[in-house]
């Protein structure tokens, strides 16, 4: 959806399908104040939510929280298509712990709670009509359907969020390449095994599985190719998360992915 064409009250409805989920009837006084805030038009609300926008990436949030973790947000954000926005929840619970930190086990039992509570509020969003990252796929199959652009690379991705995981799927075919979308990490390796893949893009979180880690066990696979087998190993990380890149790597990239500056980017790997 185009920014100018969401309204004050698909805001509100937002928040308000957010807070029945994720607070049932005992709302916190400061979500009930947002959920009422006063308006007129999109632009007047959006001034309420906080800008964590890049210079090529636009996304505002309202940090809500739920009845267990106070960090959850509700994000409002392009995705793929420049100028296209939905609304998304962001559990913001992507730190990596090693599983010797304590509480380890606590905080994986918050994370899947955390990513159940996603999926409702979306579900819940795209029942009353509200856009979501459900319409980018639809906008990515159709560019997909009408691509007849081949770029003789074949690409394994491995990208956390079913939904999300489609749609980049779909507009990377759009853009040419031969893409196999891996569902948890054992499919993974035995895709870049089996497939014998040019490019291998992984996502910062694959399964509860942290992307960096992933992209270690990749790289032992890749060095015990022949030359003439080796691929290519793309990390999206986060924006707060690209201190530095892994030297496993070949290149790192933000998430969430841009379909012309990043796929351009991959293009220009895979040229050298």
């Amino acid at each position: 959806m185009k920014l100018a064409d969401v309204t004050a009250r698909l805001l509100r409805q937002a928040v308000t399908i957010y807070a029945c989920e994720a607070f049932g009837e005992d709302w916190p006084q400061a979500v009930k104040k947002l959920a009422a805030m006063k308006g007129r038009t999109f632009r007047q609300i959006l001034r309420k939510m906080t800008d964590e926008s890049y210079e090529d990436h636009r996304r505002y949030v309202l940090r809500l929280g739920n009845r267990n973790y106070p960090c959850m947000k509700l994000a409002f954000e392009e995705l793929l298509y420049d100028g296209e926005f939905f609304f998304v929840v962001d559990t913001h619970d992507d730190l990596d712990l090693d599983s010797s930190f304590p509480g380890y086990d606590d905080w994986q039992e918050l994370r899947r709670y955390n990513r159940e509570l996603k999926r409702r509020i979306e579900r819940a969003w795209v029942s009353a009509g509200l856009p979501t990252i459900e319409e980018v796929r639809d906008l990515a199959a159709e560019d997909a359907e009408r691509s007849e652009e081949s770029r003789g690379c074949r690409v394994v991705l491995a990208l956390d969020g079913a939904t999300e995981g489609e749609a980049v799927a779909l507009a990377l075919r759009s853009h040419g390449y031969d893409v196999y979308r891996a569902q948890n990490l054992d499919d993974l390796v035995t895709a870049v095994r089996r497939r014998r893949p040019d490019l291998v893009l992984v996502g910062h979180l694959l399964a509860g599985h942290s992307g960096r880690r992933i992209a270690g066990t990749l790289d032992g696979i890749r060095r015990r190719y022949r030359r003439r087998r080796a691929f290519r190993l793309v990390l999206g990380l986060p924006r707060w998360d690209m201190r530095e890149k892994p030297e496993e790597v070949d290149a790192v990239l933000p998430e969430p992915f841009d379909r012309n500056r990043r796929f351009r980017a991959l293009d220009e790997l895979l040229a050298e």
